[in-house]
């Protein structure tokens, strides 16, 4: 990320603390806890390959076990 791009962004979210600031919530979220949630980054599904679908399904019992 350039740096300029990097001061911009520190800008706006400086920018946006003041705003949450001035609206006296009394248990505001931190700004950058908001815009980096956590679980944001984490998959909800595990994507299978194609291996692992094919292995499944032969790994899977039949009517004449």
């Amino acid at each position: 990320m350039p740096l300029e791009q990097e001061i911009g962004d520190v800008e706006e979210i400086h920018k946006l603390k003041e705003v949450i600031s001035n609206l006296h919530y009394r248990n505001a979220m931190d700004v950058k806890q908001i815009l980096n949630y956590p679980s944001e980054n984490e998959s909800l599904i595990k994507s299978l390959t194609d291996e692992e679908i094919i292995q499944g399904v032969m790994n899977m019992p039949t009517d004449d076990e």
